[in-house]
């Protein structure tokens, strides 16, 4: 595997979810179920627990995953600049820190856990909070609160098999309409955004090389 140097990513593509606890009692309510999973779920990132944490989000999220994981493999660079920016940071992150070979024996759910293994998400859950958490049938959403402040962020959960689960695509969705965001107001464009963002990670330039498919 090859060396990555971790440094913390940008609060925008992190993971960022703690829920405020309520007690109750006998048979825990969807909010307190909610907020007891990303409990959980934080837990696991920071304790680098890929296994748990991949047990804790959505089948989405873990589809999300096995597309990431294809692109990186076989996506050329008109087909990677065409995706919006942190689609395009997340693959090529992939090939900074993946051989070929240990892409195609690894699926989307291994994949992700071995992202958080990694200590790639560092320590980006401890300053954010969530409240206002709406229940909908098997849908739920929590808005985000920065060390206290109310942001614009929203973030959304499922229930799947009768238990609650973290929809990391959902995030992935915000992080890149952030990114775009982003972009334009720094007049870069999206490739550029997603360039620079990789440089801030690894320390590296991206390389001609970078763009290419892996296989």
């Amino acid at each position: 595997m090859k060396t990555m140097i971790h440094r913390p990513v940008p609060l925008a593509l992190m993971l960022a979810i703690v829920l405020t606890a309520g007690s109750c009692s006998g048979e825990p309510k969807p909010a307190q179920q909610i907020q007891n999973v990303f409990r959980e779920f934080r837990t696991a990132i920071g304790n680098r627990d890929g296994f748990a944490a991949v047990g804790l989000v959505t089948a989405k999220s873990l589809q999300l995953y096995e597309e990431y994981r294809e692109l990186a493999l076989h996506a050329d660079e008109e087909t990677l600049q065409k995706r919006p920016p942190a689609d395009q940071l997340q693959i090529l992150l992939l090939r900074h820190r993946f051989t070929a070979e240990q892409l195609e024996q690894t699926t989307g759910p291994q994949l992700l856990a071995s992202v958080i293994e990694s200590g790639f998400y560092g320590n980006s859950l401890e300053s954010i909070q969530l409240g206002g958490i709406a229940v909908k049938d098997d849908m739920a959403h929590a808005s985000a609160y920065i060390d206290g402040a109310p942001s614009t962020s929203r973030y959304l959960f499922w229930r799947e098999d009768g238990d609650w689960k973290f929809d990391l695509a959902a995030m992935a969705k915000k992080s890149n309409q952030d990114l775009t965001t982003l972009a334009s107001q720094e007049e870069r464009t999206p490739t550029e955004q997603a360039t620079h963002m990789y440089s801030d990670i690894t320390g590296e330039a991206v390389s001609p090389e970078m763009w290419q498919p892996m296989l």
